[in-house]
Order: structure tokens, then sequence, then C-alpha cells
């Protein structure tokens, strides 16, 4: 079991690169809009399609708002476009919104930042104990629901 304390941006951008590296069946993120780490960049997008297509991981991406991916992030939406089958970009419901940002890898890894617009947080690798309580949360917002965001509305 390996916890990390994340102090900077780049030690976040640093631990979702890993998460996704790690990830062998699925992978849940909560976040505002994924603005603050690095989701649009050509590495990050490269790091997805790997996990989306050579190794069918499903991913979901429950976020507050969807219009930043939708309008500044071209790479997430082409993925979408392509790998729609395993990528799931939903807008929550969910009431209060999520105040924080966590991703979820095959119930075994986490990270959790506690407040979206700061960098500190945690991440926790080989963790079950840790990262099933952070996976059932993540299970309560999904079920609450929301809007799915499809490429197609966007001419893709």
């Amino acid at each position: 079991m390996v916890e990390t304390e994340l102090l900077s941006w780049s030690d976040n951008a640093e631990a979702i690169d890993e998460i996704i590296a790690r990830c062998r069946r699925t992978l849940d993120v909560v976040d505002e809009d994924l603005s603050l780490q690095g989701w649009e960049t050509l590495s990050r997008a490269d790091e997805l399609r790997r996990a989306l297509h050579e190794r069918r991981v499903q991913v979901r991406l429950i976020l507050n708002s969807t219009a930043t991916v939708a309008s500044r992030q071209p790479r997430l939406m082409q993925l979408l476009s392509t790998h729609g089958h395993a990528l799931t970009v939903l807008q929550t419901r969910s009431h209060p919104k999520p105040a924080r940002f966590m991703a979820v890898a095959d119930g075994q890894h986490c990270i959790l930042r506690p407040v979206l617009v700061q960098s500190h947080g945690f991440a926790y690798f080989n963790n079950p104990a840790k990262s099933n309580i952070y996976a059932t949360e993540l299970k309560v917002i999904w079920d609450q629901g929301g809007r799915r965001l499809f490429p197609e509305a966007f001419g893709l």
C-alpha cells in the first residue's frame, strides 16, 4: 500500500497519469469540469486511448459541468467519439454538487483532492480499503444520474 501526499498541480497530474496507467478494468472520475489537471493534453489523451483501446478499460467521467470538455478539450471529445462504448461523460444532477476531485481505478487505487480549487490531495495505490470508500461514493453519484455528453451533438 502506497499513500502519497499531493502538494502541487504537477503532483496531481503525475498521480492521474499513474492511476490511468494502473487501471485494468474501470476508472471513475468525479471533478468540476476537468479544467485544472491537464486532461486536454496530448499525453493524457494518449494514456486514455491506450487504456480504452488496448486494455478495454471502462471510463466514467462524472462532472459538475461538461461545457469545458465540449468547448476546450477536443482530444477528449475525439476519444468520446471513437470510444463512446467505453468512455462516458456525465454531467451530474446530484445535489449538492460534488465539491472535490476523486478518481478510483479497479477498486484498488484512488486519488482524492478534498477541495476542487486547491492542489493539495492524496493518492492511494494498492489500497482497496481506502479505494472502496470512494468507489462507493462514486457509485452513489453515478446512480443519481445526469445528462450524458454525446459527440454527435457537436458534429463528431
